[in-house]
């Protein structure tokens, strides 16, 4: 072997070493980044340096701030730097890029309020609103960049889901034309539904532009009023005799004309998707909805609207419309997140809670209190959005008799109290304002300046009825629904609750069967006979195994499930056994957590031992799911260190991970390398030559594609097993002679 020279020949310094650099500043998010940020850093200086060779300075008076707008673009990396890592959504996000962006945006805040109230007025010139502006956006787009990060991660998740539910319910080969059928006239209905929308949105801006051209003052005639009559009769007519009509030859041969032409616009339902998908991922992710912990959530959401809603007050006309606009897609992208979270709770009540049902966000939480939260704030910013649009668009409104402009535009006092009389009449059926002639009073009347202001009228009763009274009539329903399913469950038609309502009656019931000065935390379960209560004696035996396994942080649900198992006369599984079936069906990732830390705890308890067969068949299940890192790294480090196997089985678990057959190793690059860098550390205690020979084979086989293409990985793998083979096994020439017959 020749000197400085791994096993064979092998040059690890050169091989293995020099490669590091590069690979990290070009294949890494650190490296990048950090390549970013020189670039962006040399650029910048080239200005600073040009006085030093006698060059005329472009940093003046009038420049001064556009490079500091420009800074931003050195900035944003050094921020980029607090993004979550890479494969870790499954603990959700950490508050230190949350931390960063808000306090920048509370300084902003913070220069706008200064700026107005000393009447400076530096906002209202170019240079310094430029770079105001680069600011505001710095504070945003790292978190949109972290949710685009953990949308793209959980869509990998969710298609990797739904093939294994295909896989596992798939339709027999016969069935396969009419499964196809059926999913074509789904997508044509969409379409339609699409096409439908599209008109209707279209016709209202239509018509709103027509009626805004007229003399104020118009009056309809009788007729109208007739034909608003009867169209309104005939839609409910339509709905009553729908089955007939469809029936109708001439609209079923309209309906076959539609399906042939749906497929042309399909390009409509996948750009409402995008933007239902966008509002979702990444607005309700700016907002905070992703974090786990309650106060987190309505810590960021709270700091960003407040933000919001005071730069909109106190920002140069009408820049704040800016702040208003961001602050409604905010407030919507909850609203939208909330609908989400009640279509799967649907979902699951309808498939009778099947692990294998297709979620697209699941119910971990119902995000009614953060949209309702966030539609307190909804209603500061429109009239913030009337004041900003009146004092610095165009005039919109008038007030008095005499029909004067808006005296003291900035008193917002002024501006809510007309917006809470059209908010009023806004609501729908009562309209008592409207129908009393009540009005704010004739020295502060405020009145629209036709048309403009009747658009913004319209435009903000219109975001009243379709947002907030919807939301607020889908928290009423949600209510009704709820009650009814603990209803059915108490009458035998359901085994189980969906996992929001369950949470709040399994908390109602340990606090009714809580027995004061009992030292053994014991209950009376006989106390869940009461009406106003869930029966959980009677709850399905596989949630409460669930329940039991993730309570290991809350002693008093652990010991009140405990109780009734052993009132059941059952055994609840082992949380290893739990994680197992969580990793086969769902693969809820915060179960999986909770889940794997109580199995660890039995397992350091001795209750129940974890063995290196659990760990491999939850790795063999999370093979094709990502934004796992942290709990890929757990089982590993478990594999490795806590379970107790032979050296020999540990390198045949941990190279069925890095270099197994084709389908069965894992999927991800960095789980690869860390199955590479245990299966290095394991080698030295392996002398099973076989084994040893085995897992060379299988290594120079795949090659470096089983690492991702990293080479220094695979040939330190290669050198680790050659050096251990030299030692470990005899060389031919060293066997016995065979005794001659």
């Amino acid at each position: 072997m020749a000197d400085g020279a791994g096993p064979k020949g092998l040059d690890l310094a050169g091989v293995a070493q020099r490669p590091r650099l590069s690979t990290w500043l070009f294949g890494t998010r650190g490296g990048w980044l950090t390549l970013w940020a020189v670039v962006a850093g040399m650029l910048l200086a080239i200005p600073l340096l040009l006085p030093v060779f006698g060059l005329e300075p472009l940093i003046n008076d009038r420049t001064r701030w556009y490079y500091l707008a420009a800074s931003t673009i050195f900035l944003l990396p050094l921020i980029l730097f607090g993004l979550d890592p890479e494969d870790t959504v499954a603990s959700g996000p950490k508050l230190r890029l949350p931390i960063i962006t808000t306090l920048l945006l509370m300084a902003l805040t913070g220069l706008a309020v200064a700026d107005h109230v000393s009447g400076a007025g530096q906002l209202s010139q170019t240079p310094q609103r430029t770079a105001f502006f680069a600011f505001l956006a710095l504070a945003f787009v790292p978190r949109v960049w972290n949710a685009a990060l953990f949308a793209y991660h959980r869509a990998r998740n969710r298609r990797a889901a739904e093939n294994a539910a295909r896989r596992q319910a798939s339709a027999a080969p016969e069935s396969a034309d009419a499964v196809e059928e059926r999913l074509e006239n789904y997508r044509n209905a969409e379409s339609l539904g699409a096409v439908l929308a599209t008109v209707l949105f279209f016709g209202i801006v239509v018509g709103a532009v027509f009626l805004g051209t007229l003399r104020e003052g118009t009056t309809l005639g009788t007729g109208i009023g007739q034909i608003i009559f009867m169209v309104v009769v005939a839609l409910f007519a339509t709905i009553v005799f729908l089955d007939w009509i469809a029936r109708f030859p001439p609209l079923r041969a309209t309906a076959n004309a539609f399906n042939r032409f749906a497929p042309r616009m399909n390009f409509l339902v996948a750009f409402y998707d995008a933007l239902d998908t966008m509002l979702v991922r990444l607005g309700s992710h700016v907002a905070g909805a992703d974090h786990l912990k309650t106060r987190s959530r309505y810590g960021v959401l709270i700091a960003t609207l407040g933000c919001l809603a005071t730069l909109a007050w106190f920002l140069p006309a009408p820049f704040g419309l800016v702040a208003v606009v961001i602050g409604l897609i905010v407030a919507l992208s909850l609203s939208r997140l909330w609908a989400w979270v009640e279509e799967d709770r649907d979902l699951a009540s309808i498939t009778g809670f099947s692990p294998l049902a297709p979620q697209r966000v699941g119910f971990r939480e119902d995000f009614r209190d953060e949209t309702l939260l966030g539609f307190i704030f909804v209603l500061l910013l429109l009239p913030m959005a009337w004041m900003q649009t009146d004092t610095g668009v165009t005039q919109i409104f008038q007030q008095g008799p005499d029909h004067g402009r808006v005296q003291n535009p900035q008193d917002f006092g002024m501006w809510l109290g007309y917006f809470g009389f059209e908010l009023a009449k806004a609501l729908p059926i009562i309209d008592w304002a409207d129908i009393y002639k009540l009005g704010p009073g004739d020295q502060n009347f405020i009145t629209p300046f036709w048309p403009s202001g009747a658009h913004a009228v319209f435009m903000a009763r219109a975001l009243v009825d379709l947002i907030l009274i919807a939301a607020l009539l889908q928290a009423i329903g949600i209510a009704s629904r709820n009650a009814q399913q603990k209803s059915l469950y108490a009458v035998g038609q359901i085994k189980r609750l969906d996992e929001l309502v369950e949470k709040a009656a399994l908390a109602r019931a340990i606090r009714a069967t809580r027995q004061s000065g009992n030292a053994e935390r014991k209950f009376d379960l006989s106390r869940l006979t009461d009406t106003e209560l869930v029966d959980f004696r009677k709850y399905d035996l596989s949630r409460l195994r669930q329940m039991y396994a993730t309570s290991q942080n809350d002693e008093e649900r652990r010991t009140f499930v405990k109780q009734i198992f052993d009132e059941r006369g059952e055994a609840p599984d082992p949380a290893i056994v739990v994680a197992e079936n969580i990793a086969a069906t769902h693969r809820n990732e915060l179960m999986l957590f909770r889940t794997f830390d109580q199995a660890l705890a039995e397992h350091d308890k001795q209750i129940h031992q974890i063995t290196l067969d659990d760990v491999q068949v939850i790795m063999f299940e999370l093979r094709k799911t990502s934004g796992m890192r942290a709990f890929k790294e757990l089982l590993l480090d478990v594999a490795e260190r806590r379970v107790d196997a032979s050296p020999v089985a540990r390198l045949v678990m941990l190279r069925d991970i890095a270099v197994g057959k084709e389908g069965e190793r894992d999927l991800f690059q960095y789980t690869t390398r860390l199955a590479a860098e245990a299966m290095r550390r394991v080698i030295p205690r392996v002398t099973d030559c076989l084994t040893l020979k085995e897992t060379l084979e299988l290594t120079r086989m795949n090659g470096p594609k089983a690492f991702g293409g990293a080479v220094a990985a695979h040939n330190a793998l290669l050198a680790a097993l050659e050096e251990q083979i030299e030692k470990s096994c005899p060389k031919a020439d060293d066997a016995p002679p065979s005794t001659p017959r």
